[in-house]
Parts: structure tokens; sequence; C-alpha cells
């Protein structure tokens, strides 16, 4: 057996509006999946990383955490690595990194065991929003408190990022 290439050249943090959103990216991203997202952040912060191609500049993988953390401001620190890929391999996990983790299957009992255990009443609408889908999607036995995305949500209005040109 073979060992797998290790194709990290580079990790750390750098201001949210250095990266460059992936033209190619297929992944579209939802109103709900932002608040999750956001949601997430303000909870727990960042347990993962953004990954972009040290080939191109694109990312490859955090479009939506980038999206996320320009709210915030274009110099908030973001964990990142860079890969050293060639641009064929920049489309295969452009197509394939996420889709490979929306294959895993939900176990209801265990999921419900889990999330019964979440202190609900301490959860940010976003996160509110994601567990009450999950608890209708799997037919979870527990009760979600109501929310209150209105008091989360900011001012809308289109913002553009002066190096990506993300709107936002």
């Amino acid at each position: 057996m073979t060992e797998f290439k290790n194709r990290i050249v580079e990790y750390g943090t750098r201001p949210a509006s250095s990266f460059l959103a992936n033209p190619q990216n297929p992944r579209k991203h939802p109103e709900k999946q932002r608040r999750a997202v956001k949601g997430s952040l303000d909870k727990v912060g960042w347990c993962g990383v953004v990954c972009e191609s040290a080939n191109s500049g694109f990312l490859l993988d955090g479009h939506e955490r980038i999206f996320a953390a320009l709210l915030l401001g274009d110099d908030t620190p973001v964990p990142f690595i860079s890969v050293d890929v060639t641009l064929d391999e920049e489309k295969v996990i452009l197509a394939t990194l996420d889709y490979t983790g929306e294959l895993a299957e939900y176990d209801p009992l265990a999921l419900g065991d889990l999330l019964n255990d979440i202190p609900m009443e301490e959860m940010n609408a976003g996160i509110q929003e994601m567990i009450t889908e999950m608890v209708e999607k799997f037919e979870i036995d527990m009760e979600v408190p109501g929310l209150s995305l209105e008091d989360e949500e900011k001012e809308k209005g289109k913002t553009k990022c002066p190096n990506c040109g993300w709107e936002f």
C-alpha cells in the first residue's frame, strides 16, 4: 500500500479579503445555509480551515466561511491551508470535496441523542434553524425553542469585496 500524498504546502491565517472566490465553484449558498454557517462561527468559532490552490490562488473549499468572515470586515483573520495541485486536480476537488461528505448517512437515533444533549436555549438563531430542520427531516422527538432570526439579521444591502468582487 502506498501513502497518500500530502499536498499541503502552507497553513496559517490571513485576512478574509485576501482570498479569491473560485469562478468554477459549482456550489451555491442559499440564505438558510448562510445563517447556519454564520451561526456556527458565531457560537463555536473556527474548527476547520478554508482551502486554496497554491497554483491558481483560488479557493477550493470554504467560500461561505469567507463570506461570513467578510461580513465582519476585510481584515478578519481566517485559518487556511494552501495545497499544491494541478488545475485538473482543482476541478476534481471542487466537484467532489463537499459531495463526499454528503454521501455519509445519519443514524437518526444517534443524531437524536446528540441533539438532545445540546443546550438549545444557548444556541443562536442560525443553529436553532438548522437543528429544527434536522429534527423534522429525521423525525427526532425533541422541541427546539422559537427562532428570532430578525434579531440577528444585519442590514441588507449589497457590499462588494474590493479584492475578489464578491457581493454580499
